[in-house]
């Protein structure tokens, strides 16, 4: 039959030459010519193509093992091309031999189930040949995506030394061995060993090829057992344990908590005293499958030998010059040019005996010390301090110098109290200096308000980090600012108040059960049992000197003892912050005479409040987040209180009037989510209130305040005129206005100029952001404008403010929004803004105009999601406004990293121009069905003008290439009706693979 086909097709071909009408019937005649000889060819290329798909899942199981990586997107994608291709020829050779064994009639073969056979193979081999040439470039590139990692990013050191860098960097290396599971990092307190740890953890967190899916860090104590140790491991975890459990079910459940947290981690222990083996914790060991590690540091290196670690490395002093380079940074340049003091220098920093800690504390003890006499003097008490051999003490005295060096008695004090919170705990400033303030240590004649007294309470925290005694730590999610004290120090100063017996120190280390008695002293003065798992005071102590008792953050939900207070009348700032009381003792009203401050913020069982009649010297009152039922009276008697805060708080019986007894008052918080009626004039435009906080019924409510004047004198405020949604943060000097009327009628002028955040939430009749405010808001860091319903315009003309600090705008669901800005804005406008998002804003057709745009120099983050009507992101000409100049060239946003498209029906441009965006890193483009094209991105990556431009059959024209810059290019649902990314909707094209031109979705 052979030698009849082939005369036939020969024919065809002559008779078909060149003819493309003809070219169909040719191929069909093609595929009649040794069919089974083609499959065999398609089989061959199978086979290297299940072999190249052995060898990626090859690696993909160990990238998963070794690394915890999952595979990337398109490399799943392709292995299941790969099985669903395998299925299709196996259905292939099955259809070949069925239609092979038929015959017609009779005698002649099934040519129709040829040809169709030979179709198939035809397209098959096809498609078999690209994916050869794709699984071929995954060698060129990662099989994996990046992990996201938990974890915390601390504030970091500066490394000081080769000595220490060498040490770091052994660390690194050991962290990254499989061989090698647990390392221990030894030396003397305050030579660098939790410097290392940090060092270590967060270059695990920004690292994208470090073999861990997360850092677990937990800070030991002295005082640590292993109950502390496991609920702080478990607290790391999310994970909590029951009363009755025992160690072995808390270790059984810590293992299995790590095992199914992630299949690698990091576990760091920074300053253990004791040594527990891991079965007993509940660590899982390091094997080739989980890739789990341990890294402790301690201070002695038979601890890292108890707890059997592989690796030991010791810290050692910094090297003589070494300290001598760290020591003249410290002390200042200017200081040793002196030839008579150069060289009492050197002998000062060598008694330092190369501690980093010792030479940074003492170096600044002396800082700008200029007379020759007192450096002497300062080097006969570091010798003379050095009587004992004991290491530790040798550094304790070396830090003692410091202290002892402190201005004054006052300064020592503040300083001593810092040791009252756990080690390593970042310590609120503002708290720290209210609670010197509320304790006595900044009473003077000279300073009678709580705002002067801050003022000194800041000029003494200065001295402090100056000093090197303590260290800011900066917290970018948190307005608030924080210190934190070295564990060094803070064990010094234990010592130091040890002898004395005045302070009793046992502040987050997993207590359940208080102090035994005899620790309750007669000579105690200050008590921190803060933040540990006390659920009983079931003893009267008799501490009759005790001024500072702090029990916050403890279950307590066992009742004190009624005669718990009986012995404590001294008692100045009692706080039972976050505990499960339900009520006061009887014996609480034995402080009446001399108790200050009363915090019992967020106490949510709290519901009967004693009478507090007769707490003449009361000036602090927090009932926060309380909702109490039943209370005997004696608000109106505090006379002398100045900072009440009941802010979220149900208290019965409580009404603005009385609040007209409080004539000291200097902070009010009485922020709500049912608004309190606007405390009386007298109360609310006297000179002694410096921090507001509170509600206003109605915008006529709040006018009326501002005319009256009380805002000149406060200090910082927060206001929510209306009522407010739950959900809405008021941050500080922050308005929110909700459900409110605005008056457009008025013209005084707005006071707050310091005004830094304002949100405007469901407000009618109101078409633009009224003039009085936005004159007042030079200030304005972030605004939030959301269903406002008759708002067309957030700015109508840069002549009332060109908001120059605006950093942050958030539009959301504002159903007649026209534009964000109506008319040509002035040089400088937005100037500052970093973040610009808009959600459902159905009307508005043109986000920014090309005028506004070139303001925009600082623009990191634009995100538009679900306006259904959008057409435009960026345009030259705006809507019946006549175009004043033509812009021809480039549109610099030099800044902008990231851009967010998303439900975008009718979008059809960005902007027609090129546009240079140097940090430009990550672009996500979801349901935008008419966008044809991204825009010519110069800088971060190439020329984009042809690279997303959908073809017929729904593949992209010009993968994206990348250069520099360019992380991710999300382009998900953007194209839901193409047939091969049906089953596929993510994909994401990360790092080379966007230039690789892989990304075909």
């Amino acid at each position: 039959m052979a030698e009849f086909i082939s005369p036939v097709v020969g024919t065809l071909r002559c008779l078909c030459g060149n003819n493309r009408l003809f070219d169909p019937l040719c191929r069909q005649c093609h595929f009649l010519k040794n069919p089974r000889s083609n499959l065999i060819k398609l089989d061959r290329k199978m086979l290297w193509l299940e072999a190249l798909a052995s060898d990626v899942k090859q690696n993909l199981t160990e990238e998963k093992l070794s690394h915890g990586k999952d595979p990337k997107a398109e490399v799943t994608l392709w292995l299941d091309e790969v099985e669903a291709i395998r299925k299709t020829i196996e259905e292939t050779h099955t259809s070949f031999e069925i239609g092979s064994s038929k015959r017609l009639i009779g005698c002649f073969p099934n040519y129709l189930n040829r040809v169709r056979v030979g179709k198939g193979v035809d397209e098959i081999t096809g498609v078999v040949d690209e994916l050869l040439k794709q699984g071929r470039r995954f060698e060129e590139t990662s099989l994996v995506k990046k992990v996201p990692r938990s974890g915390w990013i601390f504030p970091e050191s500066r490394i000081i030394g080769e000595t220490l860098r060498e040490v770091v960097e052994r660390t690194w290396e050991y962290v990254l061995d499989r061989k090698i599971g647990k390392i221990g990092i030894f030396g003397m307190g305050g030579v660098g060993k939790t410097t290392v740890a940090v060092e270590i953890n967060n270059r695990i967190l920004r690292d994208g090829d470090a073999p861990f899916e997360s850092v677990i860090w937990v800070t030991a104590t002295k005082e640590s057992n292993l109950l502390k140790l496991q609920k702080d491991i478990a607290n790391r975890l999310g994970l909590s344990f029951r009363e009755d459990d025992g160690r072995r079910i808390r270790a059984a459940k810590l293992l299995d908590a790590l095992s199914q947290k992630a299949s690698s981690f990091l576990l760091i222990i920074d300053d253990l005293w004791e040594s527990y083996s891991l079965e007993t914790i509940g660590i899982p060991d390091s094997t080739r499958e989980n890739f789990c590690k341990l890294l402790i540091t301690t201070r002695s290196k038979r601890i890292c030998h108890k707890m059997e670690t592989d690796k030991e490395i010791g810290v050692a002093v910094l090297s003589e010059e070494e300290g001598w380079g760290l020591f003249r940074e410290k002390v200042g340049e200017e200081v040793l040019s002196s030839p008579v003091i150069e060289p009492v220098a050197r002998t000062v920093a060598r008694e330092c005996g190369g501690l980093p800690l010792a030479i940074i504390t003492v170096g600044r003890a002396l800082r700008k010390e200029t007379d020759h006499s007192r450096w002497n003097l300062a080097l006969d008490e570091l010798r003379n301090s050095l009587a004992n051999d004991d290491m530790e003490k040798q550094v304790f005295a070396r830090l003692r110098f410091s202290y002892d060096r402190l201005v004054d008695e006052r300064t020592k004090s503040c300083f001593l109290y810092c040791a009252l919170y756990p080690k390593g705990h970042f310590i609120d400033t503002k708290e720290l200096i209210r609670y010197w303030i509320w304790v006595g240590f900044l009473d003077t004649y000279n300073f009678e308000n709580i705002k002067e007294k801050n003022q000194l309470g800041m000029s003494i925290l200065r001295e402090l980090k100056d000093a090197g005694m303590l260290e800011s730590v900066h917290q970018t999610s948190d307005e608030n600012d924080y210190v934190k004290m070295h564990d060094l120090i803070r064990d010094m100063l234990i010592q130091l108040m040890r002898e004395g017996r005045q302070y009793m120190i046992q502040a987050g280390i997993g207590l359940v059960l208080p102090p035994a008695d005899e620790r309750w002293h007669r000579n105690l003065e200050s008590v921190s049992l803060m933040r540990n798992d006390i659920s009983t005071l079931n003893f009267a102590p008799l501490c009759p000197k005790l001024l500072t008792l702090l029990l916050q953050y403890n279950s307590l939900s066992k009742e004190i003892c009624p005669n718990f207070f009986e012995h404590m009348e001294m008692i100045r700032v009692l706080d039972l912050s976050f505990t499960g009381i339900t009520k006061l003792p009887k014996s609480f009203s034995n402080l009446s005479n001399n108790l200050r401050a009363l915090l019992l913020q967020s106490c949510w069982n709290l519901k009967y409040l004693p009478g507090l009649t007769g707490f003449s010297q009361l000036m602090v009152l927090d009932l926060s987040y309380t909702s109490i039922e039943h209370m005997q009276g004696g608000l109106d008697s505090l006379s002398n209180l100045r900072h009440l805060d009941l802010s979220y708080a149900e208290i019965p019986y409580f009404s603005a009037d009385t609040l007209l007894n409080y004539h000291v008052l200097e902070n009010l918080l009485v922020m709500c989510t049912s608004p309190l009626q606007v405390p009386a004039a007298s109360l609310l435009y006297n000179s002694h209130l410096s921090i507001l906080e509170a509600n206003f019924n109605n915008f006529q409510d709040f006018n009326r305040y501002i005319q009256y004047g009380g805002w000149s004198y406060l200090e910082s405020f927060k206001f929510c005129i209306g009522l407010s949604a739950p959900n809405i943060k008021i941050r500080q000097n922050g308005i929110v206005f909700s459900n409110v009327s605005f008056d457009e009628t008025i013209n005084h002028p707005w006071p707050f100029g310091r005004m830094n955040h304002l949100v405007l939430d469901s407000c009618k009749q109101i078409t633009c952001l009224p003039e009085y405010i936005a004159v007042a808001s030079s200030q304005l860091k972030s605004c939030k404008v959301s269903f406002c319903p008759d708002m067309e315009w957030i700015v109508v003309t840069a002549e009332w403010s060109n908001f120059p600090s605006l950093e942050w705008l958030e539009v959301d669901r504002m159903s007649k929004l026209r534009k964000l800005c109506r008319g040509i804005q002035l040089q400088g406008a937005f100037a500052s803004l970093r973040m610009l998002r808009v959600y459902d804003c159905n009307n508005l057709k043109v986000l920014l105009p090309l005028q506004l745009v070139k303001h925009l120099k600082r623009l990191e983050e634009i995100e538009i999601q679900h306006c259904y009507k959008i057409e435009e992101i960026i345009s030259e000409r705006e809507e019946d406004e006549e175009i004043t100049e033509i812009f021809s060239g480039e549109v610099i946003l030099s800044t902008l990293n990231k851009l967010k498209l998303s439900s975008l029906p009718e979008l059809k441009s960005i902007i027609n121009t090129v546009v240079r965006c140097d940090s430009l890193s990550a672009i996500e483009v979801r349901n935008c069905p008419k966008l044809e094209s991204l825009p010519r991105f110069d800088g971060s990556w190439s020329l984009f003008s042809s690279a997303l431009l959908r073809n017929g059959n729904g593949t992209w024209s010009n993968p994206p290439q990348r250069e520099n810059n360019l992380k991710s290019v999300n382009l998900s649902d953007q194209f839901p009706d193409v047939p091969e990314c049906s089953s596929k909707r993510e994909k994401m094209i990360k790092d080379d693979d966007v230039g690789k031109g892989k990304g075909t979705s």
